[in-house]
């Protein structure tokens, strides 16, 4: 989503949901972890935008590290009642723990690997995802699994296609703009100017 947003994504289950593997929460990290990757892929360089992913991705390794026992402890950081890192908030807990911090870091910088390893290798699709959105403003469900479609069935097979479209429509009457991938907009020359040939077009 674009507009006041300045660049959003939700995501939900499609059914409820109780319990998480520990695939499922990575694969969390890297959804949060998306926006801050692509910056740097496609501009060099990351801005503020990603903050509150940045946010959520720790939150997600830490309760991996602290509570849910999937990064090599199985020691619970939601055990610590009292004392200076006693407090309710596990990721300060974690983040408070030399190896706990570690082990985030890990978890971070595996998914960040991951997740630049994959845009690189499917700049077309994210271009594609791009162009579409910029021209509707939001993306939602269907429309962007059809746009990722789009993309996967040899999208240049498609635009030869239409250029070549494009260049047959041209021998016959001028095109003066082309609208999108399958609308143009032609300029009527000579008799066909006249109102009631255009008509009965």
């Amino acid at each position: 989503k674009r507009r006041m947003a300045l660049g959003l994504l939700a995501h939900g289950d499609e059914e409820e949901r109780f319990t998480r593997t520990r695939t499922e929460i990575e694969s969390g990290v890297a959804i949060a972890l998306g926006g801050l990757v692509a910056e740097e892929v496609f501009f060099g360089e990351s801005g503020t935008g990603p903050a509150s992913d940045l946010q959520h991705a720790t939150t997600l390794a830490a309760q991996m590290v602290g509570s849910f026992g999937m990064a090599g402890s199985l020691v619970s950081f939601d055990a610590i009642a009292e004392g200076p890192i006693g407090s309710k908030n596990l990721v300060g807990k974690v983040l408070a723990d030399g190896q706990g911090k570690a082990r985030v870091e890990e978890i971070l910088t595996e998914q960040r690997e991951r997740v630049t390893k994959l845009l690189e290798e499917n700049r077309d699709v994210v271009v594609g995802l791009r162009d579409s959105l910029i021209a509707r403003d939001e993306l939602v469900g269907d429309e962007i699994m059809q746009q990722i479609e789009l993309v996967l069935a040899r999208h240049e097979v498609y635009i030869d296609f239409h250029h070549r479209a494009v260049a047959a429509v041209d021998t016959v009457v001028p095109v003066r703009q082309v609208l999108s991938i399958d609308e143009m907009d032609c300029e009527l020359t000579g008799r066909w100017r006249e109102p009631e040939r255009a008509l009965g077009l």
